[in-house]
């Protein structure tokens, strides 16, 4: 019997594909043998090599775990290819799928072993472009810290890509706006406009910084002027709102067409914002309509009612107070010129004086009241002048007596002047009324 197995195990002496096979399965599970997982590999090269389809699929497991020789997938991956070939079946395919998959997953592996030395080595070099690349991939596979670690060479720290990159991954990747805030900052101030951008959002939202719309307007109007269609977005919202600017949807619109002249297909926010400011801009002009028609509504009421409390009466009884302020004048002038047997050089007594000042205020006040009585009709001009005339004329009264004739002459022809602007003043506010 040995010598037999000796025999089938030679590679010199071909023997029977099925035997070898038998033996290697007892071989791989120590079926009545010692278990030798080599010399069951030995067996089913000998058996495969002659066709035999079993082995085949069996080596192949061998090669696919490492079992009884080194493990090999792209050997493996052919021997289940000769067994599929060779009518073993849906098992073949099967372990072709699972096989075909740790390859590529191996293969995966490698490369990224082999992009991660070749990132290591140019983060060394500290070439900015390369690191702000390396740092990318680092980010979008979510391996912040790696990528934060990269940023922080000399060279990097110097670059406004960079720094920008650096403050993106802090806020976005580790939830860190406040330390963000310097590295947006540095980049922003070298004239990064998504920094820029970013730092205005930072700003207007209160992110990692205090609230303060002044300076994200500052910013956003930094990025918008390099062309920055989120630069003009966020400008365009902060007119629309007012959010540190003087509320103008108008300005807004402009901005958002600008932003939609770059790229239309980038901009579904500028076209948002736009409809809103053109919505904003409707409303605006309908409340100025309705307040101006509510604005000429009230002229009409006014017009209206100042019709209706009209008062033909108190304008008689202000052209009547003129007249009486005339012949009152008149007499007080004979008096004091010594005329109906008054000697000139006797002077008013205390009644008589009182007398005099009596019929000068009252005179005044009935100019007063018609005044007021005519402020509706605009007769501000007439009634309000002629009052203040009427009492200068009533001081010249209580010093006439004792006068000499020529202030007396004079002070009679202040009152006849009085008293004509008066009816003149009256008659110019009936003209004005129709």
């Amino acid at each position: 019997m040995t010598e037999e197995i000796n025999n089938i195990i030679d590679e010199e002496i071909p023997g029977d594909a099925e035997a070898q096979y038998q033996l290697a399965r007892r071989y791989y599970r120590g079926d009545g043998v010692e278990k030798d997982l080599a010399k069951a590999v030995k067996l089913y090269t000998l058996a495969a090599e002659q066709g035999h389809a079993a082995a085949q699929f069996n080596l192949g497991n061998c090669y696919y775990k490492g079992e009884g020789t080194e493990k090999d997938l792209y050997m493996a991956r052919e021997l289940f290819q000769q067994a599929s070939n060779n009518g073993f079946g849906n098992l073949a395919l099967d372990q072709l799928d699972y096989v075909d998959y740790d390859i590529q997953s191996m293969e995966f592996r490698e490369s990224e072993r082999k992009r991660e030395e070749e990132f290591q080595e140019a983060i060394r070099a500290g070439d900015p472009k390369a690191v702000f690349s390396i740092a990318m991939e680092y980010e979008r596979k979510k391996e912040y810290q790696k990528a934060l670690d990269a940023l922080e060479g000399e060279k990097a720290q110097e670059d406004a890509e960079c720094l920008r990159l650096y403050g993106r991954v802090c806020q976005f990747g580790l939830d860190d706006a406040a330390r963000a805030i310097p590295y947006y900052t540095k980049s922003a101030a070298k004239g990064d406009e998504y920094a820029q951008l970013y730092l205005g959002r930072c700003y207007l939202k209160g992110q990692g910084v205090g609230q303060d719309y002044g300076k994200a307007v500052k910013y956003f109007e930094q990025s918008a002027e390099q062309g920055s269609i989120g630069g003009l977005e966020e400008l365009a919202e902060c007119y629309l709102n007012g959010y540190g600017v003087k509320q103008d949807p108008e300005k807004a619109i402009e901005l958002c067409d600008k932003a939609i002249g770059i790229n239309e297909r980038l901009t579904s926010d500028a076209s948002y914002t736009k409809k809103k400011a053109e919505e904003l801009i409707k409303k605006q002009k309908e409340k100025a309509k309705e307040a101006q028609q509510k604005e000429e509504q009230r002229r009409i009421d006014h017009e209206a009612y100042v019709r209706q409390q009209r008062n033909p009466a108190v304008e008689i009884l202000g052209i009547v107070a003129a007249v009486a302020f005339y012949f009152l004048g008149k007499l007080f002038l004979a008096i004091g010129a010594g005329r109906y047997g008054v000697p000139k050089t006797i002077k008013l007594g205390f009644l008589s004086g009182i007398l005099v000042t009596a019929i000068c205020i009252g005179g005044l006040v009935i100019l007063a009241a018609a005044a007021l009585a005519c402020l509706e009709y605009s007769f501000v001009e007439g009634g309000v002048l002629f009052g203040l005339l009427g009492g200068v004329a009533g001081l010249i009264f209580m010093i006439m007596v004792g006068a000499e004739p020529v202030y007396l002459q004079y002070a009679r022809y202040g009152v006849i002047g009085v008293c004509a602007l008066l009816v003149l003043g009256i008659i110019r506010k009936q003209i004005k009324k129709y």
